[in-house]
């Protein structure tokens, strides 16, 4: 949900203009919401084998 809201937000910014923080905006919104479900799957990858191991 934050995710579309702040994509509304920065397609508004690129309307009026304010093309590099409009991109910045959307950039740091990909990362910041990217960065948990990959972290996630890494975690996931360790337990298996901690799991398999014993």
């Amino acid at each position: 949900m934050a995710f579309v809201l702040v994509g509304i937000f920065a397609c508004v910014i690129l309307i009026y203009g304010q093309y590099v923080f409009g991109l910045m905006i959307m950039l740091m919104n990909i990362i910041i919401n990217l960065y948990p479900s990959l972290l996630q799957q890494k975690n996931k990858r360790r337990l298996d084998k901690l799991i398999q191991n014993k």
